[in-house]
């Protein structure tokens, strides 16, 4: 079709692969517990104010931004609430990106970016640094408009380090710092607005607790969080489920903030657990754990013929060997390690 972009494709960046009766679903960073039916409650006690018939308006939008920001430690003209992370990267290469400019990217890491930098026609500088995942900054001062830095990374877990970040803000680029997985790092790089105006921070709700939500939010100066939210046509970008999860966040927290406890307390356990077993493994600052075997395809068979489900991350140019493990509850925990153990 003569019509279409010729630089465009239809590919996604990763599959999954659909089974029933899951015993543990471990493939996709999520919270492996959902909402109790009290919060789920209060969330559509928030739902129930609005008008399902109306359009969600922007005193709407501002409401539920002010109640967010609040819970979240922002002062609201220093966020912009989004459909996930996802629309945050976007925005990030909305704002730098297109065509004639150049965005740095750090590999492996999620898909998303090489997406953004292809549906925005930018030219992507992918530099792959595998599994051990060190920055190289040397790469910073090569005029690029874009640089982005996932901190932790994912699928290797690791942070970047304060200079990473300050070495990259030198350079004039705008820097998009990805802390999708903040609630179980706790380390965040918001303390750099202060200092450079050219700094954008990625955060999501999904990988606590409401990833069937889809609720982010972008940080940044009051000046790029005032472009952004006209470039998403506010308030039309998201529902008013979106509002109302946003508006009762406060009430979500405590059992955000309790999960992310959990998950570093599992986390501790199955490096004890690789240790026993002699498996090479990447200590992690988000809520996976990155592991190596000899044959990883089949070993990722093995446990889905148990119904467990990982990412097979052994295809991933940089990543031969490797597998990726989300943490789940304990019990989802148990069936896993169980299983590798029969599958080794």
């Amino acid at each position: 079709m003569k019509f279409l972009r010729s630089d465009i494709s239809g590919s996604f960046g990763f599959g999954i692969t659909e089974i029933e009766n899951l015993k543990a679903k471990l493939d996709q960073n999520e919270c492996g517990r959902d909402l109790p039916a009290e919060l789920k409650e209060l969330i559509g006690k928030e739902l129930f104010r609005f008008k399902l018939n109306r359009y969600p308006q922007p005193k709407d939008y501002y409401e539920a931004k002010d109640i967010f920001a609040e819970a979240a430690g922002f002062k609201p003209e220093n966020i912009f609430l989004t459909v996930g992370c996802d629309q945050v990267i976007m925005m990030a290469f909305w704002l730098a990106g297109g065509p004639g400019r150049r965005a740095l990217i750090f590999e492996p890491t999620y898909p998303m970016y090489a997406h953004a930098a292809m549906i925005m026609g930018t030219e992507a500088v992918r530099v792959n640094l595998g599994a051990d995942f060190i920055w190289d900054t040397s790469y910073f001062g090569q005029g690029f408009h874009l640089i982005n830095i996932v901190s932790p990374n994912n699928p290797t877990g690791q942070l970047a380090g304060d200079e990473v970040v300050e070495s990259a803000l030198r350079t004039g680029a705008l820097v998009f710092v990805d802390e999708a997985y903040y609630d179980f790092s706790g380390k965040t790089y918001r303390g750099f607005l202060e200092g450079y105006e050219n700094i954008m921070i990625g955060r999501s709700l999904a990988k606590s607790g409401l990833a069937g939500l889809r609720l982010g939010y972008g940080v940044a100066r009051p000046e790029i969080v005032a472009l952004a939210e006209g470039l998403l046509f506010i308030p039309y970008h998201l529902n008013l489920l979106q509002l109302a999860a946003a508006r009762a966040y406060p009430g979500l927290k405590p059992f955000i903030e309790a999960w992310a406890r959990d998950v570093n307390s599992e986390k501790e356990r199955l490096y004890r657990f690789l240790e026993e077993l002699g498996i090479p493994y990447k200590r992690s600052y988000a809520n996976f754990v990155l592991f190596r075997v000899p044959e990883p395809k089949r070993v990722y068979d093995c446990l889905l013929g148990e119904c467990i489900r990982i990412r097979n991350t052994s295809s991933l140019k940089g990543l031969e060997g490797w597998l990726r493990v989300t943490i789940g509850t304990r019990e989802e925990m148990d069936c896993f390690m169980e299983a590798l153990r029969r599958a080794l």
